[in-house]
């Protein structure tokens, strides 16, 4: 009986040996597993990664095909168009002269716009002068006939002027009137004579 036990427990110990090495190695198995899936892993996203940048560098393949595409198109077009461009070229040039000569005369016209400003604010002030000018120059006239016929006054009043004329004028009847009264009374007759300024009575006896 006891040599039958121990049997069995020999049997249940190697069992329980092989199914612990069973164990460890499926265990060992798994872990190589699972580093494989990692390395799968890895592999499938550096995969992606690299199917992206595929991606990326097929666009940009594709876009520099097409630019270069339509740039071949446009250098076709600028061989055939080559001398309308040139004569658009020229155009050009001119038109901008044109420009800048419009730009010049823009300067200009400002500038003669500023100077007709000035002009006319000096043709007001010259306008103003002339007229105060003008005003000073009527005062002065009719204070000049003022002083003229103030002068022909003082003439006409002064000892040989106008009053000297009239008495001139009047000397023979103004001698005629006072000899005859003369005669009445004295022996002599007095005679009147001018010498520009001054009139002159010079007795005359009857002999």
């Amino acid at each position: 009986v006891y040599s039958h036990l121990v049997t069995k427990c020999q049997k249940s110990v190697d069992l329980i040996t092989g199914l612990k090495e069973e164990t460890e190695s499926k265990v060992e198995l798994f872990s190589k597993y699972q580093k494989v899936e990692n390395k799968i892993e890895t592999v499938k996203l550096d995969l992606r990664s690299i199917n992206i940048d595929n991606a990326k560098h097929v666009t940009v393949r594709d876009d520099s095909s097409t630019k270069l595409l339509h740039l071949q198109a446009e250098l076709v077009a600028y061989e055939k168009n080559k001398k309308l461009i040139q004569e658009n070229s020229n155009v050009q040039t001119e038109i901008d002269k044109l420009n800048t000569t419009l730009a010049e005369c823009t300067d200009d016209i400002e500038t003669n716009r500023e100077d007709i400003i000035e002009y006319k604010s000096n043709v007001k002030l010259y306008t103003a002068t002339r007229d105060e000018i003008n005003e000073t120059m009527a005062r002065a006239y009719g204070l000049e006939q003022k002083l003229k016929y103030y002068d022909l006054y003082l003439a006409s009043i002064k000892r040989d002027g106008l009053p000297y004329e009239i008495i001139s004028d009047s000397l023979p009847e103004l001698q005629d009137e006072v000899n005859e009264i003369l005669t009445q009374i004295t022996d002599f007759k007095l005679i009147f004579d001018t010498d520009g300024k001054n009139i002159k009575a010079t007795p005359v006896f009857s002999m």
